[in-house]
């Protein structure tokens, strides 16, 4: 679609001009251009659907949003939905969608961006209309209202300016009904209460309403007051207490209230009034701020209830006369509750009826603190004693209040058991801090192994890509190149997926997505994978497939990928000529759930006891085993799939003698009448996939943003005979699947990462278009996204397969041959 408006019979037909006011091109061309000069704004159209994608936009509305058509689709992925502030998107949606009785006409104000500034605000006057493919659209103008609105705005200040200047004037305060949760205002003069805010989660007013007399709201409160409290309460909201205390000049004061809530508990209410003269009418005016103080009432009566239970000694000391007063004590006798400071402090703070506590009467002298305080302030320290035979630490806080008064606080607690919390905590934090150090450094040892490992593949991918243009016209010499960089390349691949497997994992990202797996497609991948591992090295491997035939509903990727992990690893670990054994033991059917014991056992090398003790912890090797290459993750990553499907491993070893390994796993049966599954690919044709020796004739579509991607797979398919177009982005693919003839393109490879329009959306909106070709042309994503939640997204968006990059030749053209087959045409 043309960014600009240039249907004018589309323009003037939803203005309802009919035949006979039809107008000549030269006049429609002519109102255009002076709509463009008059009409602050321009013409914008979308189809009505999720997001609004953009149908048109004429060049009036892009110099007025300051964008050119391509830098506006790439900043809104072409929906203008996006352009619209995020506070007004709801008014849009409402506006055009309407609601019972809505008709095809609307008109919305809201806030549209503009390039470089903020949004600006335009009026939109539209109707729906059907256009030429069928799809519905709405069509607007759109007007520039901002001058407009910017003036509306100050005029809404500055009234609101007027106002609360009024009510500043007339309460005195600053705005008292929006700073508080309880406010009322009372006319003391008419005796009525004119205001009332209740914004308590509690109940507070207790049902008073504007328009009360004085008594009727005094009553209201009746029942929430305690007896000896009504009298007071009852006085305070008085017409004659209100007017003496305004007379006398109190004209605020405050008083603390309790109210008892109907459930029991009980509630604390600060009362503040302000007492003022309505300078328009004289009336007297009493301003009521109410404030929920519970809190701080608990806290006063909770922190007497600890400075009495937590503290054994609260002594305040006059520095001057030496008089003392205990306010808080455990075991001192009555006599001793005040009285000369020198006299009595060594027996107030004897803890064992005599002086245990090794030089504490020297610390605790007046002299000393008196002297200390003038020297340090506030300070503190402890002493240690024997009391009944056990350890006791005790802690003194002297505390000064010289800016005040005279007064010296001096506060004793008990802190034994801190300080041997304190003690123990100290030893837990040194074996963390060792237990940390050791985890740090195996990662540190991991990651330079993983440095070790992964260079060396990567030299020899360097070096060898070197070789091979050396090698150019030496077909034995290159052939040996490239196969050994196709080996290098594969091995990191493997160190690298170990790598992120480990991560997920350990992250929770991986969940088990469990299906139908018969027996014998388990025993075909073991035949298919595992023997040929085997043989390759020289290897003797024996495999006992077990009694029972079961279909099991399990992750079948991640079930895999364990008893190869176990297996290869017991492969990396054994030398030519070796023998590995893979059993399948004590099978036992409980409740419907199939229990077995697969045990993993080789003559390898085995692994030491002291490594044993960790070996399911990950970035964990044993030094002596770095001669043999690998990510060190195959037993961690196995650990972690079994704790997913809620089994369980073993391990034993013994050096230079070998290693079992024994994992128990138990999972559903699953009847033998379901339907054949392919394991790990998506839903398939139930006909037989005839083999394509070439593709001569078939047109594949790539969408893809990066070239050298773009490159590889072209090469790739027309080396087989496809016929092979690109694209960039997601924006192109949907326009050439919307624009070509039906199969003119037999697949799409459509990459998922890419600028404007990611795969996932364009596949989308592709199966969204109204042609039986689009939504039946195979889409195939080809992406680095491996993951099975990438594959699911895939599926999800409309494709038909998932093929994740590196991109292996026979899997394509297999995944080709089975979608990309000539199809009947529209």
């Amino acid at each position: 679609m043309n960014a600009t408006y240039e249907k004018v019979d589309d323009f003037f037909a939803f203005h309802n001009l009919g035949k006979d006011q039809e107008l000549s091109g030269d006049a429609k061309k002519n109102i255009k251009e002076l709509i463009g000069e008059v009409i602050p704004g321009g013409i914008m159209g979308a189809y009505v659907e999720p997001g609004f994608p953009i149908y048109t936009i004429n060049d009036d509305m892009l110099r007025h949003m300051g964008y050119t058509y391509r830098e506006l689709i790439d900043e809104t992925d072409g929906l203008l939905i996006n352009m619209v502030h995020p506070e007004d998107r709801r008014t849009v949606e409402d506006a055009v969608n309407g609601g019972p009785g809505h008709d095809s006409r609307y008109d919305v104000t809201y806030r549209l961006m503009r390039k470089g500034s903020e949004h600006f605000w335009v009026q939109a006057k539209g109707r729906l209309v059907t256009v030429e493919d069928g799809r519905t659209a709405v069509i607007s103008i759109h007007f520039d209202i901002d001058d407009f609105k910017l003036s509306e705005q100050q005029v809404i200040h500055e009234r609101n300016l007027l106002q609360k200047r009024f009510e500043e004037e007339l309460a005195d305060e600053q705005n008292m009904e929006n700073q508080h949760e309880g406010v009322m205002r009372i006319n003391v003069t008419h005796d009525k209460v004119e205001k009332i805010i209740n914004n308590f989660a509690d109940q507070w007013d207790h049902g008073v309403e504007v328009g009360m007399r004085l008594a009727e709201m005094r009553d209201c409160f009746r029942g929430a007051l305690y007896p000896d409290d009504k009298d007071h309460f009852f006085k305070q909201f008085s017409t004659e207490y209100l007017v003496q205390q305004y007379d006398k000049g109190n004209k605020t004061y405050s008083f603390t209230q309790k109210h008892k809530l109907p459930a029991g508990s009980t509630l604390w209410f600060d009362y503040t009034l302000h007492l003022r003269r309505n300078p328009v009418t004289g009336d007297l005016v009493a301003f009521v701020i109410v404030e929920n103080v519970t809190g701080r009432e608990l806290l006063q009566m909770s922190l007497k209830n600890v400075a009495f239970h937590e503290f054994e000694r609260i002594v305040i000391v006059d520095s001057v006369t030496g008089r003392y007063l205990l306010f808080s004590s455990r075991d001192i006798p009555e006599e001793l509750r005040s009285g000369s400071y020198h006299e009595s402090y060594l027996k107030i703070f004897s803890f064992d009826n005599g002086d245990v506590f090794e030089g504490f009467s020297e610390q605790l002298s007046f002299e000393s603190i008196t002297k200390n305080v003038k020297e340090k302030g506030d300070y503190s320290f402890r002493i240690d004693g024997v009391k009944d035979g056990k350890q006791l630490t005790k802690r003194i806080n002297v505390l000064s209040h010289q800016e005040v008064s005279n007064a010296i606080t001096i506060v004793c607690s008990d802190v034994t058991e801190v300080v041997r919390a304190e003690q123990e905590n100290h030893i837990i934090i040194g074996n963390a801090l060792r237990e940390a150090e050791r985890a740090n450094n195996a990662k540190t040892d991991f990651l330079s192994q993983m440095s070790h490992d992964m260079r060396t593949p990567m030299n020899a991918i360097i070096n060898l890509t070197m070789l091979a243009r050396e090698d150019i016209g030496d077909d034995a010499k290159l052939t040996r190149d490239l196969d050994q960089l196709e080996s290098s390349a594969t091995f990191l691949l493997s160190l690298i997926n170990d790598i992120l497997d480990m991560s997920r994992i350990e992250s929770g990202k991986i969940k088990l997505v469990p299906s139908v797996y018969r027996h014998r497609d388990f025993i075909n991948y073991m035949d298919g994978i595992i023997v040929p591992l085997c043989r390759d090295k020289d290897i003797e491997f024996v495999w006992d497939k077990g009694t029972t035939d079961f279909s099991l509903l399990v992750d079948i990727t991640r079930f895999n990928q364990l008893f190869f992990n176990l297996i290869s690893n017991a492969v990396k670990y054994t030398d030519a000529g070796g023998r590995i054994s893979f059993s399948v033991l004590n099978n036992t059917v409980i409740d419907g759930n199939l229990s077995c014991d697969y045990v993993v056992s080789d003559n390898g090398i085995g692994m030491s006891e002291e490594f044993l003790e960790k070996a399911f912890q990950p970035f964990e090797r044993e030094d002596r085993v770095s001669a043999y290459t690998g990510s060190g993750l195959g037993l961690a990553i196995a650990k972690q799939i079994v704790d997913l499907m809620g089994g369980t491993i073993t391990v034993e070893s013994k050096l230079n003698v070998g290693t079992k390994v024994t994992v128990n796993i138990s999972a559903p049966i699953v009847g033998e009448d379901v339907p054949d599954t392919e394991t790990g690919s998506p839903a398939e044709p139930a006909a037989e996939i005839p083999e394509i020796a070439d593709a001569e004739g078939t047109r594949i579509l790539i969408v893809e943003d990066h070239p050298l991607n773009r490159e590889i797979v072209m090469r790739i398919l027309e080396k087989k005979g496809y016929l092979v177009e690109c694209v960039e982005d997601g924006i192109d693919a949907v326009k050439a699947i919307s624009t070509c003839d039906p199969w003119y393109y037999h697949a799409i490879l459509m990459d998922i990462r890419m600028p404007g329009l990611n795969g996932l959306d364009a596949a989308r909106e592709i199966r969204k278009m109204d042609r039986e070709y689009a939504k039946a042309v195979p889409i195939i994503a080809m992406t680095a996204n491996a993951y099975e939640e990438d594959v699911q997204a895939s599926m999800a968006a409309g494709m038909n397969a998932h093929l994740s990059k590196p991109v292996e030749p026979d899997r394509l053209y297999k995944t080709l041959a089975m979608f990309a087959r000539p199809l009947k045409r529209d």
